[in-house]
């Protein structure tokens, strides 16, 4: 598959994600949330997802800062390690539109 497409993916499914976080936020989808904390204490499967998101931004934190030569990517790697894929999805936007 063409890299110019995954790149332009990656921009559409990040502008989608931001959008829901943006309006999840605000309160427009009208959803009682019990909160972060007390979550984590009533939900195993809570729990394991956070700790799988933290394990996956990781590794692609390391792939981006070491396994790259993009300018901004020790920029990009320590933000996807405090937001995960909103600050790793358009790194590797930026890294699939300039790969030859």
């Amino acid at each position: 598959m063409n890299n110019k497409i995954l790149a332009t993916f990656c921009v559409m499914v990040w502008i989608i994600f931001f959008a829901f976080v943006l309006v999840d936020n605000t309160k427009l989808l009208s959803t009682k949330d019990i909160g972060f904390w007390p979550s984590l204490e009533q939900s195993a499967l809570a729990r394991t997802m956070f700790a799988d998101i933290g394990i996956l931004s990781t590794i692609l934190a390391g792939w981006a800062a070491f396994g790259t030569k993009e300018k901004l990517r020790y920029v990009f790697a320590i933000a996807t390690l405090v937001v995960g894929s909103l600050a790793f999805l358009p790194f590797l936007a930026i890294y699939l539109w300039n790969k030859k």
